[in-house]
């Protein structure tokens, strides 16, 4: 417990602070304009549930340099 990292800083050390170490951050990482669009849309906003339940949160789509590469199952119906 004293050695966990909280919700805000495990997403960015796969997001943000990842580009910056491979020096990709120039391109990807954050969204803002003129970068690749690739995130992914969760079934929840999981800072608004508790951390202990994230594990349950599902990937709804999935977009890579503005493509969509993954939708669930109805999500686009």
């Amino acid at each position: 417990p004293h050695e966990r990292l909280d919700l805000l800083t495990m997403l960015e050390a796969y997001t943000v602070n990842t580009a910056y170490a491979l020096r990709f951050d120039d391109c990807t990482g954050s969204l803002e304009a003129g970068k690749d669009a690739s995130f992914a849309i969760l079934d929840r906003n999981p800072f608004a549930h508790p951390v202990e339940t994230f594990a349950q949160t599902r990937v709804i789509e999935t977009c890579f340099r503005g493509e969509v590469v993954y939708a669930a199952p109805g999500w686009a119906d």
